[in-house]
């Protein structure tokens, strides 16, 4: 309470050097009072405090359960958050000491302050940890994700690994952290490896792959994801010929398939609606082919797209009718409004089939006919008959989603800007 009573006082006083004078209380203090001090300098924000932190640094005494070196890593944690909060690169020496404590709390801590610090130093020690699923799962987490801050290149090998790595009987992933850190480190050589994967180029990598039981699936699907993100075009071609990708596993096959899809949408690759109409059918990647084919904004879909919305499975219409109130037309309001006279019986004759009573389809229809109605509002919108980009971003604000959905989508693909705020491609989807 002593201490901070004294703390409050510094905080308010504009009397210089206030943090080096509690920094004094740093040596030879009981570990709770040291460990309070530590978390205030954090709190006070004074650099000059750092050097006295890294000197009460104490790794000596392991990770034991006995009270005094309970109370020694209670002050090491507490130092590795004020290191952390005062940001000063000076502190990375110390933080570099209590990567190696015993003790797991601190050196977690230590972990993410490195990576927040941006700390290149740290890179070869943070690799091991990353790649170490030995014991626990939470220290190779956060060294990926401060591997991911710090963003050198040099340890892209050791996260390419753990993008696909499953601890056997675990239940544990690391795509997670490992896409993001990717996407974070960026640039030509990760976009090289990623589709190196794809590829399988490195057989040493392939053998990595096979020892570790990664399935063929995961090895495409997973860097597809990533090289959208990453918008790298060399991975167009790519992405097409996963399109159609053949797997034993029906589930694999859909999780390619559906990221193929999702990515080329992503990437904004006009040059595959081609691809993506051949692949349109009946396929595991339906949904996503289709919403991709909507961002994408070619009216060469709709024909494909209205093939596939007069499908007798109620489910398949729904996927493809929805895209075709984001890409058509007033022609579109028409076909649409016919194709709603005829759901009552394509409703009925799908139930029949599937022997479900009239009450229960009326039941399981109602939520499907809604939001064709909803759908079909859209294609009826003012601004449909147009390109008017001032009609479109008047309707941002509709109470209707798919309407503001529809107005991102044109407002994005016009490429105009809007009042002056930016370039309009922000707003698609």
């Amino acid at each position: 309470a002593d201490v901070q009573k004294l703390a409050d006082l510094l905080k308010t006083s504009k009397e210089a050097g206030a943090g080096p004078q509690l920094a004094t209380l740093l040596k030879d203090q009981p570990g709770d009072v040291a460990a309070k001090v530590a978390e205030i300098l954090g709190d006070l924000g004074d650099k000059s405090v750092v050097p006295a932190l890294n000197e009460a640094i104490d790794v000596s005494k392991g990770a034991g359960a006995d009270k005094a070196t309970q109370a020694t890593n209670h002050l090491n944690k507490a130092i590795a958050t004020a290191l952390k909060r005062l940001g000063d690169p000076a502190g990375i020496s110390g933080l570099m000491q209590l990567l190696k404590c015993k003790d797991f709390y601190v050196s977690m801590e230590a972990t993410t302050a490195l990576g927040e610090l941006r700390a290149k130093e740290a890179v070869d020690a943070l690799i091991v940890i990353a790649g170490d699923v030995s014991t626990e799962t939470l220290p190779p987490k956060l060294a990926i994700i401060a591997l991911g801050n710090i963003g050198d290149p040099k340890a892209l090998p050791v996260i390419n690994k753990m993008l696909f790595l499953e601890p056997k009987g675990k239940g544990i992933s690391f795509f997670a952290e490992s896409s993001f850190a990717m996407y974070q480190i960026g640039g030509q050589q990760t976009a090289d490896l990623l589709i190196s994967d794809i590829e399988g180029k490195d057989q040493d990598f392939a053998k990595w792959l096979k020892d570790h039981e990664v399935l063929p699936g995961a090895v495409l699907a997973k860097p597809a994801q990533i090289l959208a993100d990453l918008n790298e075009p060399r991975a167009i071609p790519i992405l097409e010929k996963l399109l159609t990708y053949k797997d034993p596993d029906g589930m694999l096959e859909a999780a390619v398939r559906v990221q193929a899809s999702d990515a080329l949408g992503r990437m904004r690759s006009t040059k595959s609606v081609s691809a993506l109409i051949a692949t349109l059918g009946e396929n595991p990647a339906l949904e996503r082919t289709a919403n991709s084919l909507a961002i994408l904004g070619d009216k060469a879909a709709l024909p494909a797209l209205w093939k596939m919305g007069r499908n007798k499975n109620m489910g398949i219409r729904d996927l493809t009718l929805k895209p075709i109130a984001l890409l058509g037309g007033e022609a579109d309001l028409k076909t649409f409004e016919a194709a709603l006279k005829e759901e009552p019986n394509l409703i009925k004759a799908q139930c029949k089939e599937s022997e479900i009573d009239d009450a229960e389809c009326a039941k399981q229809s109602g939520d499907y006919l809604k939001r064709l109605e909803g759908y079909k509002a859209v294609l009826a919108n003012k601004c449909v008959s147009g390109s008017d980009v001032a009609c479109w971003q008047g309707q941002l604000g509709d109470a209707n989603a798919l309407v503001r959905r529809r107005a991102a989508l044109e407002l994005g693909r016009s490429g105009k800007k809007l009042g002056g705020q930016g370039d309009s491609s922000e707003l698609s989807e």
